[in-house]
């Protein structure tokens, strides 16, 4: 049988960031908000420069995706 795997992958860098992959190229890279007064725990980059505040760490990685064109 042949195994299907997921075009997304994210891997978590040595620094505590992400970086987004989408059939082995980057769409992205993700890094916690370290920022007390923020009630937002990731901020997104896209590879197209777009930045997006994000409560979870799925939600920046499904808007990666949507930006990645």
């Amino acid at each position: 049988m042949n195994k299907i795997v997921n075009p997304i992958q994210m891997q978590q860098n040595d620094d505590k960031t992400y970086t987004l992959y989408y059939f082995d190229k980057v769409a992205g890279h993700v890094a916690p908000i370290t920022a007390k007064k923020s009630a937002h725990k990731y901020r997104a980059v896209s590879v197209h420069g777009h930045l997006q505040y994000c409560y979870t760490l799925g939600e920046a990685r499904k808007w990666l995706i949507g930006m990645y064109h």
